[in-house]
């Protein structure tokens, strides 16, 4: 089971979203500060620091529907927009996306101080050396997908010699890794990368959230 965090929540969340944004990241001073700022739901110093900061930018994973995506026009849109849009209400955040074209490279971006926080990530032992994490909001099963023609599988160590696709700097990547080294793991560019080389029988499996594997219903021929 995969646990994902966003980096703030409601006003109890607020100064564990503002811990992390001070100790993790490197920040440009900025003085446009959003002039409906709700003072109300921060510290006399929180205030400051956003009033200093002005935008806050927010990584993405841009191909992750229903969760989240990112557009051909670069609109933002899924679950977590919905939230986005609460927050942004609720407290007055100027929040803009950083915009990637991968979840590898948003990776990247984050680590790089490029932006400020993650809209939706799992714990992991390497992303806690450089982020700090809020009480997750949202909890999902991982599960095998694989043809019809494939037999259920109760274990993953049954299906070793098999190719299990992943994708590339997903947390579930690094956990398999370290928990079944044994496993032949196949990493994929993004999840509808993966599902078209299971489709093409490049892969046997695919490894993926269930709720993404029941929005995508068949994809798969």
């Amino acid at each position: 089971m995969i646990r994902l965090s966003l980096s703030m929540k409601l006003k109890k969340f607020f100064t564990i979203f503002l811990t992390f944004f001070v100790v993790i990241l490197t920040f440009q001073t900025r003085v446009n500060a959003s002039e409906a700022l709700n003072e109300s739901l921060f510290t006399p110093d929180e205030i400051e620091y956003l009033k200093k900061k002005g935008v806050l930018k927010m990584c993405v994973d841009p191909l992750w529907e229903p969760f989240e995506k990112l557009t051909e026009k670069g609109e933002y849109i899924g679950m977590a927009s919905s939230y986005l849009e609460v927050i942004k209400k609720k407290t007055g955040l100027n929040i803009e996306i950083y915009k990637t074209t991968s979840w590898t490279e948003t990776v990247e971006a984050a680590k790089a101080r490029k932006c400020d926080f993650y809209s939706l990530v799992a714990k992991t032992p390497e992303r806690e050396e450089y982020m700090l994490y809020s009480t997750p909001y949202l909890v999902m099963d991982n599960a095998l997908v694989a043809k019809n023609d494939k037999p259920f599988v109760s274990n993953i160590l049954l299906i070793r010699d098999k190719k299990i696709g992943v994708v590339d700097g997903y947390a579930t990547h690094e956990m398999l890794k370290k928990k079944y080294p044994e496993i032949n793991l196949v990493p994929v560019k993004n999840p509808k990368d993966g599902l078209l080389k299971l489709a093409a029988g490049e892969i046997d499996y695919m490894n993926d959230f269930l709720p993404r594997r029941v929005f995508t219903s068949g994809s798969l021929p």
